[in-house]
């Protein structure tokens, strides 16, 4: 039940376990919103208002899921005069738990306010009926991402013969129609049931004209990078983030982070960056005298003091610098072997290592390769698929649907500066939201 949200429904005790019998914490006001962290039989592990405990699940309401019909501004209260919480992208998820004179009280990217009920689309809201494998696409020859209990209730935006598609801010993915029993729910219109959800490769790249960010006169160069980011990706992140429950403005940072937002050099090839400890673990170790002839790093600092030479008799050279030189450097290690030297190195616009190929659902490193080097939709859709993990929602995921970057640089670019890349994150991430939130507001 990890990252779902409830409220509570009356006041009600926040306890230091799950029973009556623990000592009461702090007694929590009626409407107050949850953070459940897991269920234990009638009682929820919750955090809230700086607090964490346990509460029965009697008086807990729980949110149906939505989303975003267009761009549109949530409001801190339900009426166009009140103040903007957050602007969001079409397609983008949201929860909510109330309904009132036309606005729905909603949380979006973990934010509470009010949207217009008619800017939304909503589910069809069904449960499982038995144990069931929620996997990667419409049939039993794809992945297994887990296996949902009876009784966990679901939300379907698209039927696919025997197959449905599942999403929410937790968990995503395909279901047979078999171990599912829908819940008939007379307060939403059958016009509203889920879009039909597109590969990759069928989604525009670019956002709809309506969608463009138009600079403001002096914007920074920050503020130029994230907007090309944007109208160039746009259409095919704001996707992509819905299924995963992000901001894509996240994405952009994560791109604008990793590559400046390039997915390919001046010359045509992508952008690729080639890690010398990574050739070692994959080749050199079992080759050392050969890998020492070419290749050094630091041994205590393993992503530092990368330097080569073609041969023994040359000086030593930077592996880093350029492009021309990254390419160098991996096509010389590639002589030496192929796998490895794709194994090790980090590519496109997300900077993705090769020896993820398994997790981004590649047969081989080879045909990872192949694929990013063919186009800039198969870097973004490798890029969701490395954060969604093996393991639905993983940890790179959940610690961006709460945009908790040091997190997430510690998962996806190793402990060593994680501080450095959450900082750069935070900062491109706050620059994007700040551009929409002003085009909304000047619309």
């Amino acid at each position: 039940m990890s990252g779902w949200k409830g409220k509570t429904t009356t006041a009600l005790n926040l306890r230091v376990g799950p029973g009556t019998g623990f000592e009461r914490i702090t007694t929590l006001e009626e409407g107050v919103l949850l953070d459940i962290l897991e269920q234990q039989g009638d009682w929820f592990h919750v955090a809230c208002e700086e607090l964490e405990g346990y509460v029965h699940g009697d008086y807990v309401k729980f949110p149906r899921a939505a989303k975003s019909a267009t761009a549109m501004a949530i409001r801190a209260e339900p009426g166009l005069q009140h103040p903007v919480v957050v602007a969001i992208y079409e397609d983008t998820q949201l929860l909510v738990f109330d309904r009132q004179g036309g606005w729905c009280e909603v949380v979006a990217l973990g934010l509470p306010g009010y949207a217009l009920e008619d800017d939304l689309l909503f589910p069809q809201v069904a449960q499982t009926t038995g144990h069931v494998n929620l996997r990667t696409g419409p049939s039993t020859d794809h992945r297994i991402l887990t296996m949902l209990p009876p009784g966990v209730q679901v939300h379907i935006w698209e039927e696919l013969g025997a197959w449905v598609y599942i999403a929410d801010t937790v968990r995503s993915g395909y279901l047979h129609t078999d171990f599912v029993k829908r819940i008939l729910d007379d307060h939403v219109p059958t016009h509203t049931v889920a879009k039909k959800k597109l590969a990759p490769g069928e989604i525009a790249l670019e956002p709809h004209a309506s969608e463009r960010i138009t600079l403001p006169s002096g914007a920074s160069a920050l503020e130029r990078q994230m907007a090309a980011i944007w109208n160039r990706l746009g259409g095919l992140l704001a996707a992509l983030s819905a299924e995963l429950g992000i901001d894509p403005a996240v994405a952009v940072a994560v791109l604008a982070v990793e590559s400046g937002g390039r997915a390919f050099g001046p010359d045509g090839r992508m952008i690729i960056r080639f890690e010398n400890q990574v050739f070692y673990d994959k080749w050199g170790k079992d080759h050392e005298a050969l890998f020492r002839q070419h290749f050094t790093f630091d041994a205590k600092r393993r992503w530092t003091g990368h330097q080569w030479r073609p041969s023994a008799d040359e000086a030593w050279r930077p592996c880093h610098g350029s492009q021309a030189v990254e390419w160098e450097v991996f096509e010389f290690a590639a002589g030496l072997n192929d796998t490895a030297a794709k194994y090790a190195i980090s590519m496109g616009g997300p900077q993705i290592m090769g020896f993820n190929y398994a997790t981004l659902g590649y047969d081989s490193v080879q045909a990872m390769f192949d694929a990013f080097a063919a186009g800039e939709a198969a870097q973004v859709a490798g890029l969701f698929s490395f954060i969604r993990g093996r393991r639905v929602p993983s940890a790179k995921m959940r610690a961006l649907q709460v945009r908790d970057f040091e997190a997430f640089a510690r998962y996806y670019n190793g402990p060593g500066q994680a501080v450095h890349y959450g900082s750069q994150l935070q900062e491109r991430y706050d620059a994007l939201r700040a551009l929409r939130e002003e085009q909304i507001q000047r619309a």
